[in-house]
Order: C-alpha cells, then sequence, then structure tokens
C-alpha cells in the first residue's frame, strides 16, 4: 500500500528540517546532523510503500539524540498538516470552478 504523498515531499521535509536543524543550539547542531547525505530531489513522482517509506527515513534519523528526534517528528507533523491543508484547498478549489461552470449558462 503506497504512502500518501510522493519522494518529493519526503525529501523537501528532511531538506527543511535539515536547515531548521542548523539553528539549533551549538551543543545539538552537531548531533542533529542526519546520518545519511540528502540526496537530489526526486522528480519522478515516486511513491514509497510503507515498508519502504520506514527503511528510507531510518537511513537519515536512526543515530538522532531522542531530543532532536522529537523535534523531528513534530516538524514532520506540520509538514504533514501542511500538505493535507493545500490538498484539501485544490480540491476544494476544483469542486467550485466545475460548479461554477455548470451554473454559468451564458459562457
Amino acid at each position: 500500500m503506497p504512502v500518501e504523498g510522493f519522494m518529493t515531499l519526503l525529501q523537501n521535509a528532511l531538506r527543511s528540517f535539515a536547515e531548521i536543524a542548523e539553528q539549533l543550539p551549538a551543543e545539538l547542531r552537531e548531533v542533529a546532523k542526519f546520518g545519511h547525505a540528502l540526496e537530489p530531489t526526486d522528480e519522478t513522482g515516486r511513491t514509497l510503500a510503507v515498508k519502504e517509506f520506514a527503511q528510507y527515513i531510518s537511513m537519515f534519523v536512526e543515530d538522532l539524540p531522542i531530543e532532536v528526534f522529537e523535534q523531528f517528528m513534530v516538524h514532520m507533523s506540520k509538514c504533514a498538516a501542511a500538505h493535507r491543508a493545500a490538498a484539501e484547498r485544490e480540491n476544494r478549489r476544483i469542486i467550485l470552478t466545475n460548479l461554477f461552470l455548470l451554473c454559468d449558462h451564458g459562457g
């Protein structure tokens, strides 16, 4: 079963957390680095199955200390909520556009 979303979204969330980690206090900054280098952003639209997702994300976070991992999880939750809100707005826009086109008898 594919995880909703694309590899691009996951990579962007990882990249944005790495930027946030650079702003952490000095004692956390070094230990907040991912255990694997970030790859170029995938633009193929590839999705991941749950097991693939877990393996992929583990490469980056398995060595993070718990306090940094907790911040990472909060960040991922915020990214997911932002993506969900954007998808809902887009769906609403499509529905309203179609409704207005149906109601436009002169057009």
